[in-house]
C-alpha cells in the first residue's frame, strides 16, 4: 500500500511540474477569508498536534514529501524565514505526505526549525479541505492571525511571492 501511495503521489508532484501554467490559474492566488479547518496530526515521534494551538500567528501549511524535488527546493527558503520572522509571528508547519521515518531522517539531516507533521492518506485528505482538489504537491496554504486561510499555491512557492503574502500580516 505503500508503494502504491507514494507512486500515485509522485505521479502528482511530476504533474505539478508539468503543468505550473494551469496549477497557477487554478489556485495560485489569495482568496476570500474563510475559516481554517481545524485538524489533528501526529509529529514524527507520533505526539498529536492541532492547528489551533498555533491561533494567533500567521501559519504556513506547506504539504511536502521528501520525495518531491519542488518540495524539497523550498525548505531552505522556509527554514530561513522561521529563523528571520518566528519571532513576529509567523509560523511554518511542515505536513508530510510520507512515512514518518523518513520525515524524521530528512529533518534531523536539514536542521528543519519548525513543526514537521506527518500523516499519508490523512494529510492528503486534509490538503483536499484546504483547497488542493489536484493533490499536487508542493501545496502551502497560509492563514492569518485570525484563524482565515486567505492564500494557497500548488506547486514551488517562489520566496518573493511568499513575502509578498506574508509581511503584510505579521
Amino acid at each position: 500500500m505503500k508503494i502504491r501511495l507514494k507512486t500515485h503521489l509522485l505521479s502528482l508532484c511530476l504533474t505539478a511540474l508539468l503543468s505550473t501554467t494551469a496549477i497557477s490559474a487554478e489556485a495560485n492566488k489569495s482568496i476570500k477569508p474563510v475559516a481554517a479547518k481545524p485538524f489533528t496530526l501526529p509529529d514524527t515521534k507520533g505526539a498529536a498536534h492541532s492547528l489551533k494551538q498555533w491561533r494567533g500567528k500567521v501559519i504556513v501549511l506547506n504539504f511536502w514529501a521528501t520525495w518531491c524535488p519542488p518540495c524539497l527546493k523550498e525548505i531552505p527558503e522556509f527554514i530561513k524565514l522561521q529563523k528571520e520572522l518566528g519571532s513576529k509571528g509567523l509560523q511554518f508547519i511542515g505536513i508530510a505526505i510520507d512515512d514518518a521515518q523518513e520525515v524524521e531522517e530528512f529533518i534531523e539531516m536539514h536542521d528543519v526549525n519548525y513543526p514537521v507533521l506527518v500523516g499519508e492518506e490523512d494529510a492528503s485528505e486534509i490538503s483536499f479541505m484546504y483547497g488542493n482538489h489536484l493533490g499536487v504537491l508542493p501545496f502551502s496554504a497560509i492563514i492569518n492571525r485570525e484563524g482565515d486561510l486567505i492564500s494557497r499555491h500548488k506547486g514551488e512557492l517562489q520566496p518573493q511571492k511568499l513575502k509578498e503574502i506574508i509581511l503584510p500580516l505579521l
